[in-house]
């Protein structure tokens, strides 16, 4: 066997095996909840969001990874491509199996996205979403409510 033919073998053999591992360590081979913040150095969005992702990497510490990845470096061009990102900034929100569960584009609502992370994290970590005060959970009816002058319709 030639030695070009040895190492075309090689070659596909280690980027056979290089996308095997990737897939089975999860997002970044870390094994826990990823969350991909996409972004270029001067995008005003990101910075307004930038509170809000500090908060949550200070309190999912243990949970979450989070990787910063700049749009403007070259050598994230896999990376950009692999989540199809398309806008600055985006996050992506990766399970610990490694599948992408919440993309947002642009900045995101900022209850939307510690929802998010929160669904995915281990439930002692992930605190409920909070009640306003002075107001309490409503249980649901099982009866509809009467609307004034619209005639109700019989059920069986």
């Amino acid at each position: 066997m030639s030695l070009a033919r040895r190492w075309l073998i090689f070659t596909v053999m280690a980027l056979l095996a290089s996308s095997l591992l990737a897939t089975l360590g999860g997002c970044g081979g870390t094994g826990k909840v990823t969350v991909l913040c996409f972004s270029t150095e001067g995008n005003e969005s990101a910075k307004e969001f930038k509170p809000v992702l500090d908060e949550a990497k200070k309190k999912y510490e243990d949970d979450v990874f989070f990787e910063d990845i700049d749009m403007d470096d070259p050598a994230n061009k896999g990376k950009i491509e692999e989540y199809h990102v398309t806008m600055d900034p985006t996050y992506v929100i990766v399970n610990a199996e490694g599948k992408v569960k919440q993309t947002f584009m642009g900045k995101p609502q900022e209850e939307m996205f510690n929802s998010a992370i929160a669904g995915l994290v281990p439930t002692d970590k992930a605190t409920p979403p909070s009640v306003p005060t002075g107001s309490a959970p409503v249980p649901p009816s099982s009866a509809p409510t009467p609307v004034p002058g619209v005639p109700e319709v019989p059920t069986e």
